[in-house]
């Protein structure tokens, strides 16, 4: 059957498009200066401050971000601490991470390609996470991202694209392992199909390929292992499960249905209902898909099977935020923008998995409602964001230009705490008035002669 060239080009027009709509109607209203955890970077980035390895290899909170804090720290120097420019790093994370998903399903498919895997940008560059708009969500972004990365890589070496893929596999889920709690979780459910696949072709691998391959499984393990035996649980994580039975449930059902963002937020049955009939889809063609080409001792099981990896990873790490996060907090509303783009990968993998395993006829119905409804996510989510930047704009100004006035850190944090920081108490108020001098250290924040005052 020949397939049209528009079902190839929609998935890359809704890449461009999505970026397009971020770059002209996000970007110019995004704040300028740090929010929250941003904060924690001031220390390093200030004259007094270094680029270290404890600092860099430290824990933030639960996580060692290594990654996150080299690539911010040297796009925050040239700008002169324009915490923007970290926006711009998530979207082009979150953009790399829809490019493998338009290209592991149409593999999946034998290289047909198909409407439905626009449903990639519509989701992963939407308004409805807070990646649009706090540079701190690169650590979620960026370990989605690597394990895209890895998928994409293995996938292709199966296909016969990439010749040392499951290498380059290996070398991503160590980046995604060193991108938080989060990473370790998709670095390790990842990593074990990859071995299987080592395993299956140990015996018939060059000299060569199987001394780089032990190179890559042993910095791999080792990663792993170094990361998980040196963890130490940050206060929340190490709270009392007192109340986990009655909050755990509903903080289950709040993360499953996360990936639509802020679209999630209302409506909690039929979403949920939607959310667990796809996962469910997904598992059964998959396990199929599986047992069928295992059964012809077909090398291209290894796929689906990583596919089925991506999707299991998803739903561990949704479990395991529930689980450490439910004995701090209910699940509220609102937490669909923070965790939700962890769940992003669970209708990605989803639909490579249906799409390639359903007929001609079956997959393009599928794409048709797959693409509506991403694209009517798409335009709830966005259509949100514009509208919550576009009125808190007016707050955004007023309080970058108490940071390039005279007047005191303390006095400025106490009147501008919300848009500094997500919690307004002593604590943070404090937190933000000790930064603010480090910050005013910076070219971008340093007073100017001229500059308007409150």
């Amino acid at each position: 059957m020949k397939y049209r060239g528009w079902e190839a080009a929609v998935p890359k027009l809704a890449l461009a498009g999505a970026l397009g709509v971020f770059f002209l109607l996000m970007f110019p209203l995004l704040k300028p200066y740090p929010f929250s955890d941003d904060w924690s970077y001031l220390e390093a980035l200030s004259g007094g401050g270094s680029l270290s390895l404890k600092w860099l290899f430290g824990l933030h909170n639960d996580h060692r971000i290594p990654i996150q804090k080299l690539l911010h720290y040297f796009l925050l120097m040239p700008t002169g601490g324009d915490f923007r420019a970290l926006m711009l790093l998530n979207m082009a994370f979150a953009a790399i991470a829809a490019w493998c998903w338009i290209r592991i399903a149409r593999l999946l498919r034998d290289g047909r390609p198909s409407l439905g895997d626009a449903c990639a940008p519509l989701i992963l560059l939407g308004g409805g996470f807070n990646g649009v708009s706090w540079g701190f969500s690169f650590q979620f972004i960026s370990s989605v991202a690597f394990a895209s990365l890895a998928a994409w890589a293995a996938v292709s070496y199966l296909r016969g694209r990439l010749s040392y893929g499951v290498e380059y596999a290996f070398l991503l889920l160590i980046l995604c392992a060193w991108c938080g709690g989060n990473g370790i979780i998709s670095a390790a459910a990842l990593g074990a199909p990859l071995l299987l696949l080592c395993a299956a072709e140990h015996r018939a691998a060059t000299r060569l390929r199987t001394r780089v391959r032990f190179l890559a499984v042993g910095l791999w393990a080792a990663t792993l292992a170094g990361l998980v035996l040196t963890w130490k649980p940050s206060g929340a994580t190490a709270q009392s499960e007192h109340g986990l039975a009655q909050q755990l449930p509903p903080f289950l059902a709040g993360m499953l249905k996360s990936w639509m963002g802020v679209y999630a937020m209302a409506d909690d049955g039929p979403k949920l209902a939607l959310t667990a009939a796809i996962v469910a889809a997904a598992v059964l063609v998959g396990v199929w898909t599986l047992w069928r080409r295992w059964r012809l001792r077909e090398r291209r099981g290894f796929e689906t099977l990583i596919v089925l990896a991506v999707l299991g990873q998803s739903l561990l790490t949704l479990m395991v935020v529930a689980v450490s996060r439910a004995v701090a907090q209910p699940w509220s509303p609102g937490l669909e923008l923070h965790y939700g783009f962890l769940t992003t990968l669970i209708p990605l993998s989803a639909w490579a998995l249906i799409s390639a395993g359903a007929g001609p006829r079956t997959q393009r119905a599928l794409a048709l409602l797959a693409l509506a409804g991403a694209a009517w996510i798409f335009s709830y989510n966005t259509d949100w964001r514009i509208g919550s930047l576009r009125d808190g704009y007016p707050q955004v100004a007023a309080a970058q230009a108490a940071l390039l006035s005279k007047r005191s850190a303390a006095e400025v944090a106490d009147k501008h705490i919300q848009e500094y920081y997500y919690l307004h108490d002593p604590a943070s108020r404090e937190a933000v008035a000790e930064a603010i001098p480090l910050l005013r250290q910076m070219p971008l924040w340093r007073e100017r002669p001229g500059t308007p005052q409150e």
